[in-house]
């Protein structure tokens, strides 16, 4: 092997940006012979019959399939899709009925069967099946999983006892370890489903019960109606002793099934499907589409949840509300999540993704429609700014090196979870959000109706999309979009204003914009601008070229109005003091984006980290949560970067010097009449001052946690909308007695809710003999499986010991991994070394994830190695200014 004088991290980077800022091929309307995939179209599905003997109690499963097929040409061999499956037997039957017993060769790395009649005539140019219509039988056992994927199990406590229940999760590639099957999503088919379960156990799956039967040994055979046609991914099937909360809205019975004792915490998220499904029917023009939808409410092991068609599945903690105990954030988490996934019985499962590279749409159009509808439902929440936040998170991925194109589909099917992030959700949502305000909300709700319209019950890629799109609009949008879609990153738009007489002057061009100092790609954007100087307007597409315009009157300019753009603004000097001074009367929206830009801009070296913190005390008496959560992670962000050193302590200093008034002014303990916003803020404050060495909020927090203590564990003392707060800060500066109660509480805890919270305050710990504690407790079976991978790879950066957890999960990788998904087994090592503030780290982190997991899961250590490198470069870039402006206050 040739040695090369780049150093490793580089040639990765490198190797990236040549992948990534190619040109993607666009691709073209939806046919279902040019659809990508690694399955022949000469052999197609139209009907699944399964059959599945299932038992909780038990580590396998048994199940039959029968898959009717049409072989459009003759064939050597039929290609299925089947993973962690042991066949039996498997029979090929023609359309009259002979059946010839078929040899399986399996691919375990392509998870294919390739299936072969036995005996087979070996005639010189005769193919061993011809073409017409056939059944293919299959007799196998699969393995339940432990991790949240395929057809996995969940152990848990319902009303003090220990129960078990069976559900699945099979996007994007995990139906074929459930059935042998054309798992890819342009194979549409109906599915008839059955399982056989233990008497005392409900089942559930996409349709209603068509019928039951009892069987000896108590035993009962549960049949579901035929399903619509739809792809493999969508299937669902779960067993278990479920509590019921039921109605009824447009003739379609609603369910949420819980675990036992738990039915009335489903109550809002039931209340809330009634809104939802009228208010889709409405905006779609098009009703819900099956004559039932349950909801489950899956009590742990399961991460997000799944929009299986008429069977959506969650973490309880994403679906369940207990007003008794819930944090000031739940309700609206159940909303958002809850509009998500039925916006996808619509978006995803009426019409589905041809292929991979389009599933952004699915995810973004949810995310978008999903905000939408929250904040119309609830407009007091003020939800659109707290959205604002999950977009932040979006650019600060898609800003840096390592980020990716919205449409390239992953090289290896492994990585195909690699696209379900930031990309694809937070950004694909508000490039959506931006081309809705740029065509107005009834052109574009008329696209997406004859898109729907068009492509129901089929598949559609993003370019069906953007021609309904443009028919409705009467322009063709396709090049303006697919500049959005095509190409990575987002655009930087450098404004200069002035006053000149009545009017303003301004001049606006564009580049990319990037975190670091790296090299710029010489890609430009076709960006709809909407810009606003007092109370004049006017909207413009800037596309490569600088644009030079005037608007009447003479104030400052605004070239994000409403904050709906996709992209960064940096004013000249004189505007930018003007919108500083002015930022009180500014909506919600654009104050937020100016406090998120500034940030941007001094952690990418375009303005000095000083301009940026002198900013925060003309925040005065500001009142949005989300505005000041995201002062709170640029001071997370520096804190991090400058670890360990003298500068560190002098940036908490003024971070308590800016938040301590705020939390004094909200006070402390929670008031009659607090608004949504101000109960996060609070309790945002109390976790942040906290963390930041603020001696009274420590004091405090370890008041009401002494308080709940002495109740003999119970934690009730501690108001809810405080108690995550409180919690996190106490057990984040815990002796042994604190985190033992802590540990108790989590080995106790009855709600995904209580869980969640437990475990992410133990992982807070900064004892270093404490950190060390729960990293060898994350290898015994006191926590599931996911939950000790998860303590084990945050623990350091959360701690602030990251050597500590670091050197822990090299030593102990193998044992790790193999308690992790296959989706978070990539994110082991990169949340490990996330921590870290020197690019030799980020150098080794990519060494390490291709040693030990390979190539496919390099995308998630190159996000990290970004990031380490991104905290090094302001460290050795900024730190003296910073540092001797902090030294002078």
């Amino acid at each position: 092997m040739r040695r090369t004088e780049m150093p490793l991290s580089r040639v990765f980077l490198a190797l990236g940006a040549m992948l990534i800022i190619a040109p993607a091929l666009a691709a073209g309307r939806f046919g279902f012979d040019t659809t990508p995939g690694r399955l022949s179209k000469d052999v197609i599905p139209s009907h699944y019959q399964l059959e599945f003997d299932l038992d909780p109690a038990r580590e396998t499963f048994g199940g039959r399939a029968e898959i009717e097929i049409e072989v459009r040409r003759p064939v050597d061999a039929i290609v299925v899709n089947a993973f962690r499956l042991t066949a039996n037997s498997a029979q090929l039957v023609d359309a009259e009925g002979r059946q010839r017993d078929l040899a399986i060769e399996a691919d375990a790395e392509r998870m294919q069967w390739r299936l072969t009649p036995r005996g087979a005539a070996a005639d010189a140019g005769r193919s061993a099946i011809g073409a017409g219509r056939y059944r293919v039988r299959f007799d196998y056992e699969g393995v339940v999983q432990a991790t949240g994927q395929g057809l996995y199990r969940v152990d848990y406590t319902a009303q003090g006892e220990r129960a078990q229940m069976l559900a699945t999760q099979l996007e994007p590639v995990h139906a074929r370890s459930l059935f042998p099957g054309f798992d890819e999503p342009a194979f549409r088919a109906t599915f008839e489903i059955s399982a056989t379960v233990p008497a005392r156990y409900e089942a559930v799956s996409n349709m209603p019960v068509d019928r039951e039967i009892v069987l000896p040994n108590e035993r009962r055979e549960t049949h579901f109606a035929r399903t619509p046609v739809m792809p493999t991914y969508l299937v669902a099937i779960a067993v278990g002793g479920f509590d019921s909360l039921e109605d009824k809205v447009d003739d379609v019975r609603l369910r949420i099934l819980t675990a036992r004792g738990k039915r009335e915490q489903a109550r809002y998220a039931l209340d809330v499907t009634k809104q939802l499904l009228r208010y889709y029917r409405d905006y779609f023009g098009v009703g819900y589409m099956l004559p039932k939808l349950d909801q489950l409410a899956i009590p742990g092991v399961r991460g997000g949840a799944m929009e299986d068609w008429g069977a959506i599945s969650y973490n309880e903690n994403l679906l369940l509300f207990d007003p008794q105990r819930s944090g000031p954030n739940q309700q609206r988490t159940v909303l958002s999540i809850v509009a998500h996934e039925i916006a996808h019985q619509w978006f995803g499962n009426l019409v589905t993704t041809a292929w991979w590279d389009d599933i952004w749409l699915n995810e973004a159009f949810a995310t978008w429609m999903a905000a939408k509808v929250s904040t119309e439902l609830n407009p007091a929440w003020h939800l659109a700014i707290d959205d604002r936040l999950y977009r932040e998170r979006a650019l600060g991925r898609d800003g840096d090196e390592a980020t990716r194109v919205m449409t390239r589909p992953p090289a290896q099917e492994q990585a195909i979870f690699d696209v379900f992030d930031e990309i694809t959700y937070e950004k694909g949502g508000a490039v959506l959000g931006m081309f809705e305000q740029y065509l107005g909300p009834q052109v574009f709700r008329d696209g997406l109706r004859r898109y729907l319209a068009t492509h129901r019950y089929s598949n559609a890629t993003a370019a069906d999309l953007w021609f309904h799109l443009s028919q409705a609009s009467g322009r063709d949008l396709t090049p303006m979009i697919e500049s959005w879609i095509n190409q990575p990153g987002f655009p930087l738009l450098t404004v200069v204003s002035r006053c000149d007489g009545s009017r303003t002057r301004i001049e606006i061009s564009q580049h990319r914009f990037m975190r670091t100092s790296a090299p710029l790609a010489n890609v430009t954007w076709q960006v709809p601008v909407l810009l606003r100087a007092g109370t004049s307007t006017r909207r413009i597409v800037l596309g490569g070229e600088p644009q030079k315009l005037e608007i009447a009157g003479c104030a400052p300019v605004i070239a994000n109005a409403d904050d709906l753009g996709y992209y960064r603004v940096q004013y000249d000097k004189a505007n930018q003091a003007s919108l500083r001074a002015a930022y009180a009367r500014l909506p919600a929206l654009e104050r937020y984006g100016l406090v998120a830009d500034a940030l941007a801009l001094a952690r990418a070296g375009r303005i000095g980290f000083v301009e940026y913190l002198e900013l925060l005390p003309r925040l005065g008496g500001e009142n949005e949560s989300a505005i000041w959560q995201q002062v709170i992670t640029g001071f997370e962000f520096l804190d991090q970067a400058f670890h360990a050193s003298p500068t560190q302590a002098r940036l908490r200093a003024y971070a308590r010097s800016v938040l301590v008034p705020v939390l004094a002014r909200i006070e402390w303990m929670p008031r009659s009449g607090d608004d949504a916003s101000t109960l996060r803020l609070r309790d945002n404050l109390i976790e942040a001052l906290g963390r930041f060495d603020d001696g009274s909020t420590i004091e405090l927090a370890r008041k009401l946690f002494a308080t709940a203590a002495a109740r003999a564990g119970d934690p009730a003392p501690i108001p809810n909308s405080i108690r995550k707060g409180v919690i996190f800060t106490a057990t984040r500066h815990a002796d042994d007695a604190t985190f033992e109660l802590v540990r108790g509480w989590l080995r106790s805890a009855t709600s995904q809710e209580d869980d969640y919270l437990y475990g992410d305050a133990l992982i807070r710990v900064r004892d270093p003999k404490l950190v060390r504690r729960v990293l060898e407790l994350s290898l015994g079976d006191e926590w599931r499986p996911g939950s000790a991978a998860y303590y084990a790879g945050h623990i350091g950066q959360a701690s602030g010991q990251t050597e500590i957890g670091n050197t822990f999960v090299l030593q102990h990788f193998e044992e790790l991994v193999h308690k992790a998904s296959d989706w978070s087994r990539m994110w082991l090592l990169p949340n490990a070394y996330i921590g870290f503030t020197d690019t030799k780290h980020a150098d080794e982190l990519l060494v390490e994830q291709k040693r030990r997991l390979g190539d496919y899961a390099l995308g998630p250590a190159a996000q990290v190695a970004a990031t380490i490198r991104e905290k090094a470069d302001v460290r050795s870039r900024q730190g003296d200014a910073l540092d001797a402006w902090l030294r002078a206050r």
